[in-house]
């Protein structure tokens, strides 16, 4: 199978979408004290509302140009609900010759994190969600992003921390979609703020969908019975929207990764032999009468219980980060049995179909994202070790 590497997005040097891990980390800890307490007592605390601080360097892919230009103008024009061509102070702060706002202008803006806020709730269906709008209130309207989790609806921590992470990342699509489009904007008004008007939230930008988009768009059972669209049309929809395919990768990348350790797909040796394979210090066709190096290969060797040749001989077989990635998600993308038994163990039955339509609606894209960024996800758990 050959598996296609060299697609990579045009904005996102990462290879996941990005979200806030400080986010991350205060909404799954107040989400899962409520969920503990369910799994021991079966008892739902009531729902609990607050809101999280999240440094804008979180959230915003600040290293491109137009998307930090326009992180400015998505908080005055969509958060404060101002009208960008009556603000004669932004005018006043906006560089022409360099294409981008005075740096102490921008620096001050940057320290100010975005405030997001949270529901933990058990009073609708589903897992979660993440909106966005405009909320009237003493005469002013002011926009809001608002994260919902429902912990109870959730059958292990694991299935809750993918929730949590996935509308995170629906934020960092919604927000650097709007600024990417105010930053493109700015450049064609070449500075001119009389050009400028906000831009709705639901007129925003795609951005995190990829790069071979499908154009298809979700729609609820309801929605679908209204429009007289039939099941399997609803559920191609449903796979194959644009919005989803990023955080339907990091979703089936983590559930992934716990079927390769419950299954032993790949060891725990084979992750520290890849490591080593591509260390400096372990590069064994040169300097081999290195005596610092020798004592090296066999202090490592005695921790691992081989002989040094032994040792030595199994790194240069061993395989690489990418050869352990494409061997796995060869498994997993091919072979129809695998498939079936990771979407069962996963408790997720529609990874079937989404792996087979991801595959018919992405084929130059989704087998090489999906082995990247897993190759990626294997690094960091070697590193971890």
């Amino acid at each position: 199978m050959k598996l296609l590497l060299e697609n990579w997005r045009e904005y996102l040097k990462e290879a996941e979408l990005r979200h806030s891990e400080t986010a991350f980390k205060k909404i799954y800890n107040s989400a899962a004290k409520g969920y503990e307490k369910f799994q021991k007592t079966g008892e739902k605390d009531k729902t609990w509302r607050g809101a999280v601080q999240i440094p804008t360097d979180e959230i915003y892919y600040l290293d491109n140009s137009k998307i930090k230009n326009g992180t400015i103008l998505t908080y005055f024009g969509n958060m404060k609900n101002q009208k960008l061509s009556e603000l004669p102070n932004l005018s006043k702060q906006w560089d022409q010759d360099k294409k981008g706002w005075n740096d102490d202008f921008m620096n001050q803006f940057i320290k100010n994190p975005f405030k997001l806020s949270v529901l933990v709730s058990d009073e609708s269906q589903g897992l979660g969600s993440m909106t966005t709008g405009m909320l009237k209130g003493d005469g002013e309207q002011a926009g809001w992003a608002e994260l919902t989790v429902k912990p109870f609806n959730h059958s292990s921590s694991e299935q809750l921390q993918d929730t949590v992470r996935h509308e995170l990342q629906h934020l960092t699509q919604k927000l650097n979609g709007l600024a990417l489009q105010y930053g493109e904007t700015l450049d064609k008004a070449n500075g001119d703020f009389s050009q400028i008007k906000t831009i709705p939230f639901r007129d925003v930008k795609q951005f995190g969908v990829g790069k071979e988009t499908t154009g298809l768009r979700q729609v609820s059972r309801a929605q679908a019975r209204e429009q007289g669209i039939g099941e399997d049309e609803r559920v191609k929809r449903y796979l194959g929207d644009d919005f989803e395919y990023e955080t339907w990768m990091s979703d089936m990348l983590s559930d992934f990764v716990r079927f390769i350790d419950r299954n032993e797909l790949i060891s725990t040796l084979e992750l520290q032999f890849a490591k080593m394979k591509e260390s400096e210090a372990l590069n064994f066709l040169a300097e081999q009468d290195n005596i610092q190096k020798r004592k090296q290969i066999i202090d490592m060797s005695k921790r691992i219980g081989m002989e040094p040749r032994t040792f030595v001989s199994n790194i240069k077989k061993a395989p690489s980060f990418n050869a352990l990635a494409v061997r796995t998600a060869e498994k997993v993308l091919r072979d129809e049995e695998v498939t079936r038994r990771f979407a069962k163990e996963s408790r997720m039955s529609d990874y079937v179909k989404a792996i087979r339509s991801l595959l018919k609606l992405r084929p130059k894209e989704f087998a090489g994202d999906f082995v990247k960024n897993l190759e990626l996800r294997l690094r960091k758990k070697a590193t971890d070790l």
